[in-house]
């Protein structure tokens, strides 16, 4: 199959393998190319065993290993084969295993942990996340699976009467650009079909410019409680996809990047009672939050944060590898 070429999360990429989930990205004519997916190259240089042990990718389990090295991480997969990631991002090779003729998991895979591997990589991260833009603005919804991310984004459309639309339903990467904290919607979602991207048609970059930890109830009105400091950076930390294949250079740069991004782009806790008739309320309380001259819209636009009122983190090596259960990657 010849190269085809993509507009993911803000990058270029193309693709020597064929995945249909891509297409609704695809673009024509010549651009530059940020991150290229290539089949059967070798990889040396492996070190460190970063993760080794069973994870859930959708409706499958997987079991993985990842390994750090000077070249880049290697995330090999039981059966379907081994992605390597090169140090700078930009490039993932596919050495395809016994199983690999499973054109779906393969792309679970592809387009999953390695995908997001590589994007951090660049400085884009990857949100468990919904979102919605509003006046060419996204907000992120976010929080553990089943809480109710996809039913906010689909529904706070439904009765907003052309105030927003969903532009992220599972995975937003997100990134610190010169002009500020930036949503990079144009992603696909896996849960969804080709043809019913959410990502799709929608601007390559929005501003973020607010972030909502959702904590339904069962009864009460909806509040909107701003989030700050230590608790706001874990929050985003645990909602991010794939940390704990991080190496230790790349949580480092992801700590930093979350005690950034929560300097300049504020942190909310939604709660409301999980019933169909509150979305008129919730959707109220969103439109008051970020209309001018609220406190919940963007801090100055500013995009990173002063030398010293990022938070600073220590960390041991004692442990060369983590194993256990990864239950998202």
């Amino acid at each position: 199959m010849p190269s085809r070429l993509y507009g993911i999360a803000g990058r270029q990429l193309v693709s020597d393998l064929s995945m249909a989930e891509l297409e609704a990205f695809r673009l024509l004519g010549d651009h530059r190319i940020d991150l290229k997916v290539t089949d059967n190259s070798q990889f040396s240089g492996p070190t460190q065993v970063v993760f080794r042990g069973p994870a859930e990718l959708g409706p499958r389990r997987f079991e993985l290993e990842c390994i750090a090295g000077e070249g880049g991480l290697e995330l090999s997969v039981a059966d379907h084969g081994r992605f390597v990631i090169d140090r700078r991002g930009g490039r993932i090779t596919f050495v395809r295993g016994p199983q690999a003729e499973e054109p779906s998991a393969v792309s679970e895979l592809v387009l999953g942990p390695a995908l997001s591997l590589a994007l951090a990589l660049q400085n884009v991260w990857s949100l468990h996340a919904s979102a919605v833009e509003t006046g060419g603005r996204a907000l992120a919804f976010l929080g553990v699976s089943g809480i109710g991310k996809s039913t906010l984004a689909h529904e706070l459309p439904a009765v907003s009467n052309g105030y927003c639309r969903c532009v992220a339903d599972d995975v937003l990467p997100i990134t610190l650009a010169a002009d500020g904290v930036q949503a990079l919607p144009r992603f696909p979602q896996l849960k969804y079909p080709p043809d019913r991207q959410p990502g799709a048609g929608v601007p390559a970059s929005l501003p973020l410019v607010g972030i909502y930890l959702l904590t339904p109830r069962t009864s009460g009105a909806v509040t909107v409680e701003p989030v700050n400091g230590y608790a706001a950076v874990l929050a985003l930390v645990r909602h991010t996809h794939c940390t704990r294949l991080f190496p230790q250079e790349l949580l480092r740069r992801h700590f930093d990047f979350c005690s950034r991004l929560v300097s300049a782009v504020p942190v909310w806790r939604l709660s409301y009672p999980k019933r169909r008739s509150i979305w008129p309320d919730v959707e109220a309380a969103l439109r008051s939050a970020h209309k001018p001259g609220s406190a919940a819209r963007v801090r100055g636009g500013m995009g990173v944060a002063a030398a010293d009122d990022h938070l600073e983190w220590s960390f041991s090596s004692q442990s060369p590898s983590r194993q256990g259960h990864l239950s998202r990657v």
